[in-house]
């Protein structure tokens, strides 16, 4: 009986597809979602979004979910479970600050497997709420024509808001994150190694210190200064040294001479982010 009622349960927080339900991190519709990764209520004082879905009413408040499709939340290949990464905690963030006097809070439908490599690239996803229409405020606005300060980026970096890894990267980040890893270049000598397995722990450490600066300052996420400093390290040695000036660049736009990013994945997640957010 109990394991009949753990499937039902279970069954119960798998995708389904929500007629009129529209995922609110990306806006796709007629899709299946998830609806117990994140969950929310408020007082039946408060009208509830359209764009959330209603799912009890009980001594003055209301219970619901949110609804979030099977691409931003994708189902385990082991359980068929929604996997909640990092960038769920994200979106709960985003969506509190949006909405004063409703509680939003991670439910209990999700995969308990690991998933490393998903985890790690949520880690460079912005938490949008493209779904809902409204704009995720941000600490330093981007104007629209970015006025370029390195010439030579200027040339060489194309934005790719299609790549997994670096989709995030605008123009203005990507000067940013330029500064960071030149910095990191300048503090730790790294042309000197040649073998991210062999970084002795003070160089780690200033890459942290330098990366979480960066990002601290600049709204920006410091894996993305963390993952060039390591990609330029396992580099071919003259590549890196004629496209110091443009290295960020020239990873995003998957130049072969240095590994591509996903091949980090483990690696910076252990020893930069083993901590969890």
């Amino acid at each position: 009986m109990f394991d009949a009622i753990r499937k039902g349960l279970a069954d119960s927080f798998k995708h389904k597809p929500i007629e009129g339900a529209v995922c609110v991190a990306c806006g796709r519709k007629g899709v299946p979602f998830a609806l117990h990764v994140l969950e929310f209520y408020h007082s039946d004082s408060i009208a509830t979004p359209s764009y959330l879905v209603p799912m009890s009413q009980s001594r003055g408040t209301t219970r619901g979910s949110v609804p979030l499709c099977d691409t931003c939340c994708p189902a385990c290949n082991s359980c068929s479970l929604p996997i909640a990464t990092p960038w769920v905690k994200k979106l709960l963030t985003a969506l509190t600050s949006q909405h004063k006097g409703i509680t939003f809070v991670v439910g209990n439908g999700f995969c308990r497997h690991v998933h490393v490599v998903k985890d790690l690239m949520s880690l460079f996803r912005s938490a949008t709420l493209a779904g809902i229409n409204i704009p995720v405020s941000r600490k330093s606005p981007e104007p629209e024509d970015h006025q370029w300060k390195n010439e030579e980026l200027a040339i060489y970096f194309r934005a790719q808001p299609k790549d997994p890894i670096w989709g995030a990267l605008t123009e203005q980040k990507a000067e940013v994150v330029q500064q960071g890893f030149l910095e990191i270049v300048r503090r730790t000598s790294l042309d000197k190694h040649s073998n991210t397995n062999t970084l002795p722990s003070d160089v780690t450490d200033t890459i942290c210190d330098i990366a979480n600066e960066v990002g601290k300052q600049n709204d920006l996420n410091p894996a993305f200064v963390i993952l060039l400093a390591h990609q330029y390290v396992d580099a071919d040695q003259v590549m890196r040294q004629l496209h110091k000036g443009r290295w960020v660049a020239s990873m995003v736009s998957r130049s072969d001479f240095a590994p591509p990013a996903e091949s980090y994945m483990k690696y910076i997640k252990s020893t930069y982010f083993s901590g969890g957010e």
